[in-house]
């Protein structure tokens, strides 16, 4: 009980004392604060800061490793003047607010400021190293600015030099313009005269990368596509040489990545992403890389190239359709006739009827641009005015492409006029994505040819191959020596009648 009685005593005495004291003593005021606080100390060379409400005067405090002082103004504004003692020294201007009571209306606010020294007798040497003399004011970092076609890059250096050569060993030849700036902070210290350098470099750059990957195939995975070729600046510099490693990577069309084993799937749009790591003194061109100017291509897609990881690591990116890929190409022509000339103003046997959509056959040049295929007999090609024969053979040879989204199976299957064609070659022409191939078929003009039928019954038995066995024999015997040419090399001897006899004999064997 006695402890609660002086409790609410001495509660009673504060009130009371409280009522005879001053406000400004009962309750301090928060102190406000300086807005608008900068420098100009490269023009008009001064301090300043908004106006303070109720101020009627400010202390400015100047400290540095070479001046401590303190100044009062009445504006809101401190001329530096020639207080500054040392160049190249970091100065602590701090602003307090006072009224007429010389009562504190702010804390203070502080900025750091310098006059910046002038760095003297820089010089560049032979081996590519820089020197200057001493300096001894406030920084925390001295850096070699070194200025190339717009493009700044910067060096460290110590009090008295630096070492160019690291810097300049990955860049092109051209004129440098060269300066040297000490930092502290917000502020620079100490600056030089521009000084500049003819550089000439040995290094090589590459400025632009054609790559060519196996053609992404419905079914095919990632793992199935192979860099196959990569040229550099259009061969001027050898990629065998100049490239560590190159890795291909795939996204779809979502943006999501494809595994190893993804397979592909037609119709649908996949990224290529090709990164390349160069080596030794060789390094991507800067203006290249980092404008990401159109200079590549993969596959004959246009791309640009941008740097990754620095000036020798790489990618240039293609995206790419998969086409529907085609297992069978069936060609339709103007089937050849008995009598008829190769061309003439009736029939064009140089013309392609059909084929299968997707596919192109190559244009021929005549007095009007047509898909054609040429036409061949014994290896030697047709002239216009060639009559085909009964019973000739003639090469049909072919050149065609895939078209837009589609491409050529491995496995391809081609019928020429109906005939099962053979692959001869394959090229890629002038484009490097237009894949040609070239294939051939037999085609026999009809004839009322019998082989085998000597004397003209129209069918083909013993007394055949009795009349043969007399005509070799040297016997006076009227035979059709057409028919009688049975292995079909324009002759008849001792070979068309042992064919024939294995013929008779039951042999499988066929008379042509």
């Amino acid at each position: 009980m006695k402890k609660i009685l002086s409790l609410l005593i001495a509660m009673a005495l504060v009130l009371a004392l409280g009522a005879f004291l001053p406000e400004d003593v009962l309750k301090a005021k928060a102190l406000g604060s300086i807005e608008g606080l900068a420098s100009d100390y490269l023009g008009k060379d001064r301090l300043y800061w908004n106006s303070y409400s109720g101020a009627a005067y400010y202390k400015v405090a100047v400290t540095s490793r070479v001046l401590n002082q303190t100044y009062k103004v009445t504006d809101p504004e401190f001329v530096f003047e020639d207080i500054f003692t040392e160049k190249g020294y970091i100065y602590t201007c701090s602003v307090t607010a006072y009224d007429s009571g010389n009562n504190a209306l702010t804390s203070a606010k502080s900025k750091k400021v310098c006059y910046s020294a002038n760095l003297t007798n820089m010089k560049i040497n032979d081996d590519l190293t820089m020197t200057w003399d001493e300096f001894t004011g406030d920084y925390e970092q001295i850096h070699v600015n070194i200025s190339i076609n717009g493009r700044t890059g910067s060096v460290a250096g110590t009090t008295t030099g630096a070492d160019l050569k690291p810097y300049l060993d990955n860049e092109p030849s051209g004129r440098y313009q060269i300066w040297v700036v000490a930092k502290v902070e917000y502020d620079n210290t100490l600056y030089s005269d521009y000084i500049y350098l003819d550089y000439e470099s040995t290094a090589l750059f590459v400025t632009s990368t054609k790559a060519t990957i196996t053609q992404p195939k419905e079914g095919m995975t990632p793992d199935d596509i192979k860099v196959t070729t990569l040229v550099l600046n259009d061969g001027d510099i050898n990629a065998s040489e100049a490239v560590k490693r190159t890795v291909l990577s795939w996204e779809d069309e979502n943006g999501s990545a494809l595994k190893a084993t993804d397979k592909f799937e037609a119709g649908k749009k996949y990224t290529a992403t090709l990164s390349v790591a160069l080596v030794g003194r060789i390094y991507l061109d800067f203006d290249t890389g980092y404008y990401k100017y159109v200079t590549s291509s993969v596959n004959g897609i246009d791309t640009y190239v941008a740097h990754t990881y620095g000036k020798q690591n790489y990618e240039i990116c293609a995206e790419m359709t998969i086409p529907t890929t085609l297992s069978e190409v069936q060609i339709s022509i103007n089937t050849p006739q008995a009598g008829d000339t190769v061309v003439n103003d009736d029939t064009d046997y140089t013309r392609i009827t059909g084929c299968t959509e997707g596919v192109r056959v190559q244009e021929g040049m005549s007095s009007r641009t047509r898909e054609y295929f040429s036409l061949y007999e014994n290896g030697k090609k047709l002239a216009s005015n060639a009559v085909f024969e009964k019973g000739h053979t003639y090469t049909a040879r072919v050149r065609f492409r895939a078209l837009g989204n589609y491409a050529l199976a491995d496995d391809l299957t081609v019928t020429i006029g109906g005939v099962k064609g053979k692959f001869v070659s394959s090229d890629t022409g002038v484009n490097e994505n237009e894949y040609w191939v070239i294939y051939t078929a037999d085609i026999t003009v009809a004839s009322d040819r019998t082989p085998g039928d000597l004397n003209g019954d129209k069918t083909v038995d013993l007394k055949d191959g009795l009349l043969i066995s007399q005509h070799l024999a040297g016997w006076k015997v009227k035979i059709n020596e057409s028919n009688a040419d049975v292995n079909g090399d324009k002759t008849v001897d001792l070979k068309d009648g042992l064919l024939l006899k294995q013929f008779l004999a039951g042999w499988k064997v066929t008379l042509k």
